[in-house]
C-alpha cells in the first residue's frame, strides 16, 4: 500500500477552502432578513437648531444694549414717529452717533425677518431645509432683507429729491428707518412665540402679516402728513405708496420663490 502523506500547509488550505464554501452556501441559500423595524428620519425642529438659538441670543443681547444706552434717543424718535409735526424741533437730538441706535434696531429687524422667513420655508418647503445648509439660508434671508431696505431707501431718496423739499426728504428717510427699527419690538416676541411655543403655522403667518400691515399703515399716515397738504394730493400719495411700498414687497416675495428653487437644484 502506497501512502501519500499530506503536509500541514495543505491541510490548512483545504480547511479554509471548506469554510469558504460552507459560508457561500449558507449565504446563497438563506438570504439575510431584517429583524428590526425600519428607522424613520426625525422631522426638522427649529427650536432644537443651535444656529437659530445663537442668532436669537445675539439679537437679544444687541437689543438689550441698544435699549440701555440709547433709550432716550429711541423714545424721542418714537414720539416723532407718531406725532404730526412737519418740521423737527431745535431741541431734538439727532446726531450721527445717536443714529447708530436706529441702525442697530433696523439690523435687528432684518435678522428677525430672516428668521421668520427661515421658519416659514422650513414648514412649507422641507426639501429646502434638508438639502441647503441652514447657515446659508439664514444669512441669505437676512442679507436679502438688508439689501431690500437699503435699496428702498435709495429709491426714496431719488424720488423725493425730484418732487419734494429737503426737509420733507430728511423727515421721510428718518421716519422710514425709525419704523423699520420699531418693528423689532413686535417681531422679537413673535419669533420667540413661533419657535419655542410652536403655534399653528397660520397663527404665525397672520401675526407676521399683521406686523407688516401695521408698519405700512403707519408709513402711509406719515406719508400723508409729510407730503400732502391738501386733499387733492391723496391720489398722488396712493400711487407713490403703492409704487415704493407694496410692489417691492411683492417682487421680493416672488424673488424668494425663484431663489429657493435654484438652491434646491444647486444642492
Amino acid at each position: 500500500m502506497n501512502d501519500c502523506p499530506i503536509g500541514f500547509d495543505e491541510l490548512v488550505r483545504l480547511y479554509r477552502q471548506r469554510q469558504d464554501d460552507l459560508l457561500h452556501t449558507l449565504t446563497a441559500g438563506s438570504p439575510v432578513t431584517d429583524t428590526g423595524m425600519p428607522g424613520e428620519p426625525l422631522p426638522y425642529i427649529i427650536s432644537s437648531d443651535p444656529l437659530v438659538t445663537a442668532v436669537i441670543l445675539g439679537c437679544l443681547f444687541l437689543l438689550a444694549v441698544t435699549m440701555r444706552q440709547g433709550r432716550k434717543h429711541l423714545l424721542q424718535h418714537a414720539i416723532q414717529l407718531f406725532s404730526n409735526r412737519r418740521r423737527t424741533s431745535l431741541f431734538d437730538e439727532s446726531t450721527g452717533i445717536d443714529n447708530r441706535y436706529t441702525a442697530a434696531m433696523s439690523l435687528i429687524t432684518c435678522v428677525l425677518c430672516g428668521i421668520c422667513l427661515f421658519d416659514y420655508f422650513s414648514f412649507h418647503e422641507p426639501l429646502l431645509i434638508h438639502r441647503v445648509p441652514h447657515s446659508w439660508l439664514l444669512g441669505l434671508y437676512a442679507g436679502l432683507t438688508v439689501m431690500f431696505i437699503c435699496l428702498k431707501s435709495l429709491f426714496y431718496t431719488f424720488t423725493n429729491w425730484i418732487f419734494f423739499y429737503q426737509e420733507q426728504r430728511r423727515l421721510w428717510i428718518q421716519t422710514y428707518f425709525d419704523m423699520t427699527g420699531s418693528m423689532s419690538f413686535l417681531l422679537f416676541p413673535l419669533v420667540m412665540l413661533s419657535i419655542y411655543y410652536n403655534p399653528a403655522p397660520l397663527v404665525t403667518e397672520y401675526c407676521c402679516t399683521g406686523v407688516l400691515a401695521f408698519s405700512k399703515i403707519v408709513l402711509f399716515y406719515k406719508c400723508s402728513t409729510n407730503f400732502s397738504n391738501h386733499f387733492y394730493g391723496f391720489l398722488h400719495l396712493i400711487f407713490y405708496f403703492c409704487a415704493l411700498e407694496i410692489i417691492p414687497v411683492l417682487l421680493l416675495w416672488s424673488g424668494l420663490g425663484y431663489i429657493n428653487s435654484f438652491l434646491i437644484l444647486k444642492f
